[in-house]
């Protein structure tokens, strides 16, 4: 099975204190230059693992925000092959775990081997593919894997038992669990992937309220803070994220 040594690394290293935290941004917005800026000082800031953004004509979530951003980047020409500069740029300055997030038709346009190795020679650790269910996605799963990459797989709340089994078995590194958008508790999501897995659960909340850094300290290994920072977008990222890395840093994790 394929494991990435930078993101075990940081698993390793923060379990114990309190959840790890992804953030995430759109490759190109407002440029590439700017990103590769914002990306670095993400990391000073307190984050743990960066999740760059592929921008994509036709996407299906993130809600509006995610949507300007992606529209906003691929005005300004973010092609696959810019993201790959910006995650080049990244590596060339920083060790942090990334993390490229995508949807298949990027994918299939630039040919999954081919894109699998580009992504790994960029310096990313791995792919996670939004609109891939995991029990169609073996094939892929199995190109990132022999590029080196981990598959990062996403679990709904609304799985069915049979699906979330299927994403268990495909998923190496850590599992993401999405929650589904009005859920009473959604740490419960989490401690039942917990009763089927025993690798780290990251929790993708369906808003980033308040409530987010409680379900954080909770059962859950990391959290993925995204959509604020569309929002923030062209002010104060680093600064959004530093807020939410300090709230974090005060919390210990409780199995």
């Amino acid at each position: 099975m394929i494991e990435s040594v930078r993101i075990g690394r940081v698993f390793g290293r923060r379990r114990a204190e309190h959840a790890v935290l992804i953030a995430s941004l759109m490759a190109g917005v407002p440029s590439a230059e700017r990103t590769v800026e914002w990306l670095l000082a993400l990391e000073r800031a307190g984050a743990d693992m960066l999740m760059v953004e592929v921008p994509f004509s036709d996407p299906t979530l993130g809600g509006a925000e995610a949507q300007a951003a992606a529209k906003q980047a691929l005005g300004v020409g973010t092609d696959l092959a810019r993201v790959f500069d910006i995650v080049a740029a990244v590596r060339s300055r920083s060790e942090i775990p990334i993390i490229l997030r995508t949807y298949m038709n990027p994918m299939i346009r630039r040919g999954l081997p081919t894109f699998a190795v580009e992504a790994k020679e960029a310096g990313a650790d791995a792919i996670l593919t939004a609109d891939l269910p995991a029990v169609e996605g073996h094939a892929v799963f199995r190109c990132l894997r022999a590029a080196g990459l981990v598959p990062v797989i996403p679990v709904a709340a609304t799985s069915s038992p049979s699906r979330r089994r299927a994403a268990l078995r495909e998923a190496c590194g850590f599992v993401l669990a999405v929650e589904a958008g009005g859920a009473a508790d959604p740490s419960s999501l989490i401690r039942d992937l917990k009763a089927l897995t025993d690798l780290p659960i990251a929790l993708q909340p369906a808003e980033e309220s308040p409530g987010l850094l409680a379900f954080a300290a909770g059962p859950a290994d990391a959290v993925v803070i995204g959509p604020t920072l569309a929002r923030f977008a062209g002010q104060d990222v680093a600064g959004r994220v530093g807020s939410v890395a300090r709230e974090l840093a005060g919390r210990t994790f409780s199995p």
